[in-house]
């Protein structure tokens, strides 16, 4: 509970740091967490002017912001390494170069041991080799670059609100063996029920074939954000079509790797796979 609370202050809490700079940066949330989102806001921009940003090295990409102003997305997985990080926000033009330099610091989370059985049967398709097909064009996909913002707000909830596997839950078989770390969150609900888009964009990936994941949907959000719907017992909407938030785009299943009936929903920022239920209630 005291974890939610301060969640919820996160919500519209931005750490202004203000260096007598002709811009401005804002960090959120102000405690961060392994698998979170960090929101980088630069305000007082020049349009005539280019802006960069890094992270640990790692240059990521500077989109306009609804409202004005520029923001960045920065996604941190949940095996993301604890410790103090740079952050370097850069203001450039022909004549000079400003930067500004901010030290973050990364938080352990905290992410239970969960214990998995599968069938001889559900194991048999952990190791089959056709399982690299289906993840090399996931991965492909998550590299899609749409500079539009297509989402609106918070994110709905596609389905019902029972989580029956937690995300960066470190997975493990019967005998205590490690699977992997779950980069979602399992829903618990019964076969067939309407699933919804969690916010609009356009569908990048539907496959009812998908040997390991079942059947998938890839929603793009735009500006790196993508949301992940897994082990579909039918889809209905196809490559490349337009979504709504809260549109109906498949029915819940079992297909794929799973041991019953659920939804597996998640969320990527530019690739990295994060805390899918803090953008139920975070606006970035």
């Amino acid at each position: 509970m005291g974890y939610l609370l301060v969640s919820l202050i996160m919500i519209s809490i931005f750490t202004p740091y203000r260096v007598g700079m002709a811009f401005e940066v804002e960090i959120a949330p102000e405690r961060i967490l392994q698998g979170e989102t960090i929101a980088v806001r630069i305000s007082e921009v020049d349009s005539q002017k280019t802006y960069r940003c890094f992270f640990n090295g790692i240059e990521y990409p500077v989109y306009p912001k609804e409202g004005g102003g520029l923001r960045v997305l920065i996604g941190l997985a949940s095996d993301f390494k604890p410790g103090k990080y740079t952050l370097v926000v850069a203001e450039y033009d022909q004549d000079d170069t400003k930067r500004k330099t901010l030290d973050l610091w990364v938080n352990k989370g905290d992410f239970p041991v969960q214990k998995v059985c599968f069938t001889k049967e559900k194991k048999r398709l952990i190791k089959d080799p056709k399982n690299e097909i289906e993840r090399k064009m996931i991965r492909a996909a998550l590299k899609t670059k749409t500079p539009q913002q297509l989402w609106e707000g918070t994110f709905l909830w596609p389905i019902s609100e029972k989580i029956s596997g937690p995300y960066g839950a470190k997975r493990i078989d019967e005998k205590g063996n490690p699977y992997w770390i779950h980069k979602g969150i399992d829903i618990a609900v019964e076969e067939g029920r309407r699933v919804l888009a969690a916010n609009s964009g356009q569908i990048i990936l539907a496959r009812k074939d998908f040997n390991l994941h079942g059947g998938t949907v890839l929603i793009d959000h735009g500006q790196g954000v993508m949301s992940i719907y897994l082990h579909l017992d039918s889809i209905q909407v196809e490559e490349g079509e337009k979504v709504s938030k809260g549109q109906v785009i498949a029915r819940s299943g079992q297909t794929g790797l799973c041991t019953a009936p659920h939804l597996h929903f998640g969320v990527y920022v530019h690739g990295v796979a994060v805390n899918p239920t803090l953008w139920f209630r975070v606006e970035y």
